[in-house]
């Protein structure tokens, strides 16, 4: 009779074991979006569940020797087995967003280039490059509506190509809107508010926004902020920095909304994971882990793509596992997630000794 419990045991832990397995095999991988803390600049990692990768923004300084580029944003991308880029984005060609570029272009392979329409003097300048080097010759100027995709992303610049009285690079920024499914980020680089004029007839609406020029006072405008309306605000700034960034004027803003509002200076890295219909962040404050995790609110996003409104609804809710995520957003439903991004940090290994324990 033991031996016959004995083989019971042995042949569902097996099926178990195997069931595990399968799980841990197939289950896809989400997309990760890593806002780099590089200082008073912005450097954003994506990468997506099939390990494809996308840095917009290196970071980097105007008074400073210091390389960005070779001291934080390789040793970044390495930690997370990144070894090369299938596109590099610069949002324009001021240092605090393109200064490590020079050297992640020596040192990995970069298959594609995007800058933005400005003199290509000033990018041979930023990227240390002879104005005939064929990357440079090569490179993508994004202009309105220039689109790739990665897998099931969607990438689309969203620029106006008319742009009247340029005064800085800043006016020049690109602006990239990132889809994936019912998620979606939208990139703002320095825009100011004399530009974001032109994005309001456009689909700006985003889960998250990457708030432009560091939180300065001159760029998000009330207007634009409730267009875009984000459930999450990123702002990617230096601490005790000279410029006074963020301004109280746009967290007084993004808090009339109400939007979370996650600051590298505060924070560390800030890295969200998303399935497309949900998302968690975590950030490295005080070496530490913050998990959150949240919905995504369906009303902010692809509001006239019935498809994906019809997705989000058909999206398996499990009703356990994950933390609520506090908002006071009136679309914010309070509810547990389906995609619960701690699991990501299950050891198949130790479930196959805990299973085997029993045999």
């Amino acid at each position: 009779c033991s031996s016959d419990l004995y083989k019971f045991i042995t042949y569902i832990c097996s099926i178990s074991l195997i069931i595990f397995s399968c799980y841990f095999m197939i289950k896809p991988s989400p997309l990760q979006i890593h806002f780099i803390d590089v200082g008073q600049g912005d450097a954003c990692l994506i990468i997506t569940p099939h390990q494809h990768s996308i840095l917009i923004d290196t970071g980097g300084s105007i008074n400073s020797d210091f390389d960005i580029g070779s001291y934080v944003d390789l040793p970044y991308l390495h930690h997370y087995g990144i070894n090369k880029l299938d596109y590099l984005i610069l949002s324009h060609a001021d240092a605090d967003h393109s200064g490590g570029a020079s050297s992640i272009l020596q040192k990995i392979p970069v298959n594609h280039l995007i800058i933005t329409d400005e003199d290509k003097d000033l990018y041979a300048k930023i990227l240390k490059l002879p104005l005939n080097n064929p990357l440079l010759a090569k490179a993508i100027v994004a202009k309105e509506n220039t689109a790739f995709n990665l897998e099931d992303i969607h990438f689309q610049f969203l620029q106006n190509d008319e742009k009247e009285n340029l005064k800085s690079s800043n006016d020049s920024s690109n602006v990239l809107k990132l889809t994936y499914h019912n998620f979606s980020v939208l990139f703002t680089g320095d825009l100011p508010q004399t530009q974001e004029k032109y994005l309001l007839n456009k689909n700006i609406a985003s889960t998250i926004l990457k708030v432009a020029h560091h939180g300065s006072k001159t760029s998000s405008s009330q207007e634009f902020l409730e267009h875009v309306r984000p459930q999450l605000a990123i702002i990617s700034v230096g601490k005790y920095n000279s410029f006074g960034h963020p301004s109280k004027e746009v967290l007084d803003r993004l808090n009339n909304l109400p939007t979370k509002i996650l600051r590298t200076d505060e924070k560390g890295a800030i890295i969200i994971y998303t399935d497309g219909y949900n998302f968690s962040f975590k950030t490295f404050a005080g070496l530490k882990i913050i998990p959150t995790f949240a919905p995504v609110i369906e009303t902010t996003i692809q509001q006239n793509k019935k498809r994906d409104v019809a997705q989000l609804a058909s999206a398996p809710r499990s009703g356990r596992g994950g933390r609520k995520f506090e908002s006071s957003h009136p679309d914010y439903k309070d509810e547990d997630i389906s995609f619960d991004i701690s699991s990501s940090f299950i050891h198949t290994d130790k479930i196959c000794t805990f299973i085997l324990s029993f045999l």
